[in-house]
């Protein structure tokens, strides 16, 4: 469904922007994937800034126990402190693969370029392999 919405980020008139809407309603997808891919169909996604994508990527690399890249270590050290406060506060994490699926979901809810985004899931997935 991501891929498909890339498609229709790029397709190139009205009408074939309309065949992928149609192409993406038909699409089996569980309630909370459709809800936040829908919000990117309708254009009424937040932030899709290279950073809020990189620190989706880096939450991931964090719940699997994967090192980050070098340029992502201000983000991930920013996410250590917030998931430490977190837990300190007595807050419940989400197990490691239903969290690393959520955030694949966000990724690809975000409207990016379709080469930053492959980078960055291609990330998210691998540590969703790694988790368990």
């Amino acid at each position: 469904a991501g891929a498909l919405l890339d498609r229709l980020d790029a397709a190139p008139d009205a009408a074939a922007r309309e065949g992928l809407r149609t192409e993406f309603e038909a699409i089996a997808l569980p309630a909370d994937a459709r809800a936040a891919l829908a919000a990117r169909l309708a254009g009424t996604v937040g932030d899709g800034s290279a950073e809020a994508a990189r620190r989706l990527a880096v939450r991931a690399e964090l719940v699997a126990g994967l090192d980050s890249p070098a340029p992502d270590l201000d983000i991930r050290r920013d996410e250590q402190r917030q998931r430490l406060a977190a837990k300190l506060g007595g807050q419940a994490l989400p197990a490691p693969r239903e969290e690393i699926r959520a955030l694949l979901i966000a990724l690809q809810a975000l409207p990016l370029p379709g080469d930053q985004r492959s980078a960055l899931q291609a990330r998210v997935l691998q540590s969703f392999s790694r988790a368990g």
